[in-house]
């Protein structure tokens, strides 16, 4: 490998494993900023890739966000409900019923 380049700048933080396998070099990638990032890779023959990565949160933080809005936000408590849905969260269906 030649050269890294990441667009937007510092989107990607892309650094060597320090471990070879088979004469394949590996990388370690960490998201640094939300979006669309892309990395070119220009190897020592001149062969040059491109790869897109969508960066975003990590899993673990993102189950955690949803989750804390499902029991704050979206939790229903209303105890005159003539359903006797309270307390409960309550989901939402955007799809148009049919007439």
């Amino acid at each position: 490998m030649k050269k890294l380049d990441v667009e937007p700048a510092g989107a990607i933080e892309v650094s060597a494993s320090g471990s070879t396998e088979h004469g394949w070099q590996r990388y370690a990638l960490r998201g640094k900023q939300w979006g669309r990032a892309r990395l070119t890779i220009t190897y020592a023959d001149g062969l040059v890739e491109t790869v897109q990565y969508r960066v975003m949160k990590p899993e673990a933080e993102a189950v955690d966000d949803m989750g804390r809005f499902l029991f704050t936000k979206q939790w229903f408590d209303q105890k005159d409900d003539p359903f006797h849905r309270s307390p409960s969260v309550m989901s939402y269906d955007a799809k148009p019923t049919p007439s």
